[in-house]
């Protein structure tokens, strides 16, 4: 039994007992195991059923929040979720074959309920916070275990992944990439500067763990999403600068097999290649305009039983390759419509919520832009992976649904990255007890200010400041825009 071992059964412990105390616990360490896979990691996968566990503490305490389901419902992203779980339901009851899709959706049906409840339990600021860095967190730790690996090793191809939904280095690559905004983002939400350089280790780290996977599609991914952060932000050739300098020494590391690896694209003769890959769309569209309403069945797998018609060569049974049209074979028009709607309206609202935020509240900004930036990255990245079962990609969009709710009234919420806005971020801000004398002749009033004993003690006329000058006790917070700001 090994340390990673014990640690993590802590950890899990940890959550399942704060679950029952307060599901927002729960929902964070779910999100944390669902993405980061530490079970893969401490070599124990499937050993417990942690996530079982996690689900059930964290699913218990629903209830509390059943004053939030008025909003639930009229959210559109819920709605989006509710209707794509039934049209992929019919995709798995009239399946070609049954029993190769009831697995894949029963698994698909227990992480869609947490998914479902982000946006019925995260309602506030504070706790959308945490989601964020949750989220950072667990791509932050794929990415320095992957990162620190390779460059210990003097740059690798890294040909696998954790298992489960990052089984490849495709699918790695597209995790990592996914993260890699709330990363980035972090910066601007975690208020202690002394995180932030190890904040640019891991993206570092995450970087390089990206470039190493040489997944072709990953790697253009990687640039669309460099572009998106340098546009969107305030110091365009700075942070270029940044992104360049994080990504190049690991780029020049594996150049030589990096190079050799992209240059695949043109070799009919390879099976990823991308001439291959055309072969499977090809197929997947003859599949999916014989099937148009509900396809073959939900998971892959009726593709992967009935490709050989339309694709005698798929003897490996490679799935599409692309997440759209694995979609439409699968599950039918309906189900990628809703798929494509997701994605298209959750990038077009951010970005109207962004200009929006920008105008009023500046320092929401990260968070809107991280999640823009993770859903452009499955936009792109799932362009050359089918995951239409995906469940970080489900997580990006309740969380869209959850960022919804809580900016739908600006005026609920801070004007300015003040000390109170970031209170459950920092060690509460210390208030010194304030005597009466002080208060007279300071003319500062505090809740723990002791009352005068009758106010008759007190003359009616101008009183005479004969207390000694008490300089006003002020706390400084790491992100406050005013210096020296008084929380008194």
């Amino acid at each position: 039994m090994g340390v990673r071992f014990i640690l993590l059964q802590m950890a899990v412990a940890f959550t399942c007992i704060g679950g029952l105390a307060n599901p927002l616990i729960g929902l964070y360490g779910y999100l944390w195991y669902s993405i980061a896979r530490p079970d893969a990691m401490s070599w124990s996968e499937g050993a417990l059923p942690h996530s079982l566990l996690m689900a059930i503490c964290t699913l218990v305490g629903t209830w509390r929040f059943i004053p939030n389901l008025r909003a639930w419902f009229t959210n559109a992203w819920v709605q989006s979720m509710i209707l794509l779980q039934l049209v992929i339901l019919a995709s798995v009851l009239f399946a070609q074959f049954f029993n190769l899709s009831w697995t894949p959706y029963v698994n698909f049906m227990k992480y869609a309920m947490i998914a479902l409840i982000i946006p019925l339990f995260v309602v506030k600021l504070e706790d959308f916070r945490w989601v964020v860095l949750v989220v950072a967190f667990a791509v932050g730790m794929i990415g320095f275990r992957f990162g620190v690996f390779g460059l210990m090793h003097g740059g690798i191809h890294i040909e696998s992944g954790l298992g489960g939904f990052m089984s490849d280095n495709n699918t790695l690559a597209l995790a990592m990439l996914m993260g890699l905004p709330f990363i980035w983002y972090s910066r601007e939400i975690v208020p202690y500067r002394i995180i932030k350089p190890a904040i640019y280790l891991v993206l570092f780290l995450t970087i390089g763990a990206i470039v190493m996977t040489h997944s072709r599609g990953g790697i253009l991914t990687l640039l669309v999403l460099f572009m998106v952060l340098t546009m969107r932000s305030r110091h365009k050739v700075t942070v270029a600068i940044v992104l360049v300098l994080l990504g190049l020494p690991t780029t020049l590391l594996v150049y030589n097999s990096l190079l050799k690896r992209m240059a695949t694209l043109e070799n009919v003769d390879e099976d990823g290649s991308a001439s291959a890959r055309m072969a499977y769309s090809r197929a997947a569209w003859k599949m999916f305009k014989d099937y148009p309403v509900i396809g073959v069945g939900f998971g892959t797998y009726n593709w992967v039983a009935l490709s050989t018609n339309y694709l005698p060569q798929n003897e490996k049974q490679h799935v599409v390759h692309n997440n759209y049209l694995q979609m439409a074979a699968d599950s039918g028009i309906f189900a990628l419509l809703l798929l494509l709607w997701q994605i298209l309206y959750s990038i077009w609202w951010l970005g109207r919520n962004a200009r929006r935020l920008k105008k009023t509240h500046p320092h929401l900004l990260p968070y809107a832009r991280s999640l823009e930036g993770g859903i452009i990255a499955f936009a792109v990245g799932s362009t050359f992976a089918s995951r239409t079962d995906y469940d970080f990609y489900y997580f990006l969009i309740m969380m869209v649904g959850s960022w919804y709710t809580i900016t739908s009234d600006l005026s609920t919420l801070p004007a300015t990255a003040t000390a109170e806005s970031t209170t459950s971020m920092m060690i509460p801000a210390w208030t010194p007890v304030i005597g009466p004398a002080v208060a007279l002749a300071t003319g500062t009033s505090s809740a723990n200010a002791r009352p005068a004993a009758s106010t008759s003690a007190i003359p009616n006329t101008t009183p005479v400041n004969t207390a000694p000058a008490v300089p006003e006790r002020r706390w400084r917070t790491p992100d406050s825009p005013i210096r020296g700001r008084s929380h008194s």
